[in-house]
C-alpha cells in the first residue's frame, strides 16, 4: 500500500535537466512535509537562468528515479574560485520514476492518506507489547487489532473506490507495535492524468472529508500507479501546495464529526456517489466553500464574504428559480422603460438585468429551509440572522464594513453557524433524512459553541 507517512529527509543522488542526461550533478535533495523543499547541486547546469524553471531528473541512492516538477533555479554560488554550488527551489516531486512529460502521464490506480482518516474511521491506538520472539509465530499474532469494515464504492464515470486500514507490524529490541494505516484506494474506470486526479477525485475526497470531520482536510500521502503497472510499482506524488505537515498527520479532527463512519457504513456507495455528482455539478461553489476553511485564507470578514458567495452561487446552481415568468417579467421592465428618460434608463438598466432572481435573503433564508428545523431558535431567529447576514455582506461588498449587524466578537459565531447551515444541507444532497441531520448537527462542535447560554449571537450587535 505504499510507504505510510511524511516524506521528509536528505536524499543524495545525481541529478540533470529532463531531455539533457549527458550534464548529470550531484547533489542533495532536501525534503520538509508541508514546506517547499531545495535541491542544492555540487556545480550547475551551465543551460539553466537564474530564475528559469526546469524540470529535473534524478536517481537518489535512497529511493532511485525522482522527477522534481517546477524547479526554479535561484542561482549559483562560489565557494571557491573554481567550484560552484548551485540551488533550486522545489515545488513537487514524483517520486519512483521518470517522467518527461508528467502531464501527459497516464495513472490507473492511486491510494491516499488522510489526517483525518484514522479518527474518523475510529481506529484503536496502536498495539505493543515484549513477546518473545523465541516462541515463534504465536507470540507475534498474541497482539491484535480490530480493522474497521472495508467500505466500497462504484462510482460511475470516476471507479472502484475502496476506504479500510491495513495492519503494520514493527519489532525494535523485542518491543513490538502492531497499528493499523488508513487508506483509500482509487481504481480509475478510466486512467487519469495528474491533473484529472487532482480535479476529479482528491479534491472531492478533501472536501468530503472536511465536510464529514467539520475541520479542514489535509492530505498525508499519495500513491499512484502508471496505467499497465502492477500495484507494487508505485510512484509517490508530493506537492508542497497541499501536503500536510508533520504535526497534522496524528490526530486530525477532534471530538464528534459531523457525518460519522456510522452513518455511511451501510450505504457508502450511494452517499459516494451522489457527493461525486454533487461536486461536479457545483465545482466552483464548493471550491470556494471549503477553500474559505483553510487556515490563514483572510481576515473573517473576507472569509464571511466568501462563505456567503459561495452558499449564493450554490444555491444559484442547484435550486433556482424565477420570481415571475419570463414574459411577465419583460412586461414589467418595459413599462419601467416607457416612463423613464433614457438618462434615466440607462442609471438603472444594468440594476434591473437580474431583478427577476432571488434575493440573497430569499436564497438564504431557502437554505435554512433545507437545513431542517433543529437550528431554528438555537441561538436566535433565522430569519432575524439570515437578515443581518445579508446587510452585513451588503455592507462589505459596498462600504468595505461589516457595520452593526455583527460585533467583532460574533462574526467569527456567525460564520460558524452559516457553515453548519450550509454542511446541514449538503448532508440533506448526500441523501440523509431530517431527522438524521439534526443528529448531526447536535452532536457537532460549532453547535455546541453555538448554542450556550452566554453565546455571543445571543446579544445584541451593538455589545463587544
Amino acid at each position: 500500500m505504499g510507504e505510510r507517512g511524511a516524506f521528509e529527509g536528505e536524499f543524495h543522488g545525481t541529478w540533470w535537466v529532463a531531455g539533457r542526461p549527458e550534464d548529470k550533478v550531484g547533489g542533495v535533495l532536501r525534503l520538509s512535509p508541508g514546506e517547499v523543499g531545495d535541491l542544492r547541486l555540487y556545480g550547475t547546469f551551465e543551460s539553466v537562468a537564474t530564475g528559469e524553471q526546469v524540470r529535473i531528473l534524478g536517481t537518489c541512492v535512497e529511493h532511485g528515479a525522482i522527477t522534481l516538477e517546477n524547479a526554479v533555479h535561484e542561482g549559483r554560488s562560489f565557494r571557491q574560485p573554481d567550484y560552484v554550488y548551485s540551488t533550486f527551489r522545489v515545488a513537487g516531486a514524483l517520486v519512483g520514476a521518470h517522467l518527461n512529460d508528467p502531464s501527459a502521464a497516464r495513472f490507473g490506480s492511486a491510494i491516499f492518506q488522510f489526517a483525518s482518516l484514522g479518527s474518523w474511521l475510529r481506529l484503536p491506538y496502536p498495539d505493543s507489547g515484549f513477546p518473545d520472539e523465541g516462541a515463534g509465530e504465536a507470540a507475534r499474532h498474541s497482539m491484535a487489532l480490530e480493522p474497521p469494515s472495508v467500505l466500497t464504492a462504484v462510482v460511475p464515470g470516476l471507479g472502484r473506490v475502496e476506504v479500510g486500514a491495513w495492519p503494520n507490524a514493527s519489532w525494535e529490541q523485542g518491543r513490538g507495535e502492531l497499528s493499523l494505516h488508513p487508506y483509500v484506494l482509487i481504481e480509475f474506470e478510466k486512467s487519469q492524468t495528474l491533473a484529472e486526479i487532482w480535479e476529479c477525485s482528491l479534491s472531492p475526497l478533501m472536501f468530503f472529508m472536511s465536510l464529514a470531520t467539520g475541520s479542514p482536510e489535509k492530505l498525508v500521502s499519495a500513491h499512484l500507479v502508471l496505467e499497465g503497472d502492477s500495484r507494487e510499482d508505485q510512484i509517490r506524488w508530493l506537492d508542497w501546495n497541499w501536503l500536510a505537515k508533520r504535526s497534522d498527520e496524528v490526530g486530525g479532527a477532534m471530538g464528534n464529526p459531523f457525518i460519522s463512519y456510522a452513518d455511511v457504513e451501510r450505504r457508502f456507495s450511494d452517499v459516494l456517489t451522489r457527493w461525486f455528482r454533487l461536486v461536479a455539478e457545483t465545482r466552483s461553489p464548493i471550491e470556494s466553500y471549503f477553500a474559505a476553511q483553510l487556515p490563514l485564507v483572510g481576515f473573517f470578514d473576507d472569509v464571511f464574504s466568501r462563505v456567503v458567495g459561495a452558499m449564493e452561487t450554490w444555491h444559484r446552481t442547484m435550486h433556482d428559480w424565477k420570481p415571475l415568468p419570463k414574459e411577465e417579467f419583460k412586461r414589467v421592465i418595459g413599462s419601467v422603460k416607457s416612463v423613464l428618460t433614457p438618462a434615466e434608463w440607462n442609471v438603472v438598466a444594468d440594476r434591473v438585468s437580474y431583478a427577476n432572481q432571488p434575493t440573497l435573503r430569499e436564497r438564504l433564508n431557502d437554505l435554512t429551509g433545507r437545513a431542517g428545523s433543529e437550528l431554528e431558535g438555537a441561538v436566535m431567529s433565522l430569519p432575524d440572522f439570515t437578515g443581518r447576514v445579508v446587510r452585513s455582506r451588503n455592507g462589505l461588498a459596498h462600504d468595505s464594513a461589516i457595520g452593526e449587524n455583527f460585533n467583532h466578537v460574533q462574526i467569527p459565531l456567525a460564520l460558524e453557524l452559516l457553515r453548519l447551515l450550509f454542511d446541514a444541507v449538503l448532508a440533506r444532497e448526500l441523501g440523509f433524512s431530517e431527522v438524521e441531520v439534526a443528529e448531526m448537527i447536535k452532536r457537532s462542535r460549532r453547535f455546541a459553541r453555538l448554542v450556550g447560554p452566554d453565546s455571543a449571537l445571543r446579544g445584541d450587535a451593538s455589545r463587544s
